[in-house]
């Protein structure tokens, strides 16, 4: 799939991909299938579910108890199991503003062009920081 939309889309949206995953995986795979077909440097979005939270495990448990089960999905387990990941969970970006920040970063340093955020727990708390880093980042 990431080489039909590198190949004949504007880029590829993801979701519950690591940032690791989108820089040795997502972004090479994409760049190189639209550098093969002459088209322009595709656009890459990560959907991620972030919560700047002090408590991230209780984070990680209600997403898994809500969204678990797509984990059981053949795509999506074929999906987190090349990521090495066991559960949905996982993906979720969670911890104080120190630990979220440089999570958000890390997806830019892998190509991700674009993010699709879901925030989950204190909606303000995320909004605030997500906002600060982006505004640092130059969006």
């Amino acid at each position: 799939m990431l080489r039909l939309a590198g190949g004949l889309a504007d880029g590829a949206v993801t979701a519950w991909t690591t940032a690791d995953a989108i820089g040795d995986h997502v972004t090479p795979t994409v760049t190189r299938a639209a550098e093969d077909a002459g088209r322009p440097r595709p656009r890459i979005m990560a959907g991620l579910i972030v919560a700047v939270t002090d408590d991230p495990d209780v984070v990680r448990a209600d997403v898994r108890a809500r969204l678990g089960a797509a984990g059981d999905l053949p795509s999506y387990r074929a999906h987190l199991s090349r990521q090495g990941l066991e559960s949905v969970d996982q993906t979720v970006l969670a911890g104080d503003e120190q630990h979220v920040a440089s999570g958000i970063r890390a997806y830019e340093k892998a190509g991700a062009t674009d993010l699709l955020i879901s925030i989950v727990g204190d909606i303000e708390r995320a909004q605030s920081l997500i906002g600060s880093v982006l505004s640092d980042a130059g969006e």
